[in-house]
């Protein structure tokens, strides 16, 4: 089954694009996914069908993402259902879309968005559009550091990480990147206060 094609977010068409219309976090992954038949992205089953066609490599980006936007880091497993609903308020309204080269030209990244741009090859790519990386480092830099193998580079509201994989991505990075985009209710959370992250 071929991946779809022609979403739009922003004026932008993306190779692929499901989630929220208006997403409070959008996620930029390098790889299509296999989409069901007749799939419908805010199906309570929408994820297990993707995941069902696409196998174990799309469970661990799921999952990642649920880790991330969930405002308990707790129920993480309980928005899987829901992630892609349009206005949720167990998590941030999420967006997933597939990009490459010539999308990246064609990408805004607006203040009122969280712009997660996952993997080495979509940073490397941006690096390469010197107007994007301009427009991008206008904002602060930082790094979240986990270890030295495993790095977030921050341009608020822009987040270069690894790809969705928990080998490149473990938990604790996962939390670092959480703490970030739920900053009131990390100070809050005792898993995170016990990791020493408020």
């Amino acid at each position: 089954m071929k991946p779809q094609r022609n979403f739009h977010f922003e004026q932008v068409e993306y190779i692929q694009y499901f989630g929220s219309s208006t997403p409070e976090v959008l996620f930029y992954l390098p790889t299509p996914a296999l989409i069901p038949h007749q799939w419908r992205p805010q199906a309570p089953d929408a994820l297990e069908q993707l995941i069902h066609l696409n196998g174990n490599h799309w469970r661990k980006i799921i999952n990642i993402i649920c880790k991330i936007v969930c405002h308990n880091p707790n129920s993480w497993r309980e928005i899987k259902p829901v992630l892609l609903q349009q206005s949720p308020n167990t998590h941030k309204s999420v967006a997933i879309v597939v990009v490459d080269a010539e999308n990246l030209t064609k990408v805004s990244f607006t203040p009122q968005t969280q712009h997660i741009v996952c993997s080495k090859k979509l940073h490397e790519l941006l690096t390469n559009l010197t107007d994007k990386i301009d427009s991008i480092e206008k904002y602060s830099i930082e790094e979240l550091v986990f270890n030295q193998r495993h790095k977030i580079q921050l341009h608020p509201p822009v987040y270069f990480t690894p790809y969705l994989d928990y080998r490149q991505f473990p938990n604790g990075l996962i939390d670092l990147l959480r703490k970030q985009l739920h900053p009131d209710v990390a100070k809050s959370d005792p898993r995170q206060q016990a990791l020493g992250m408020t």
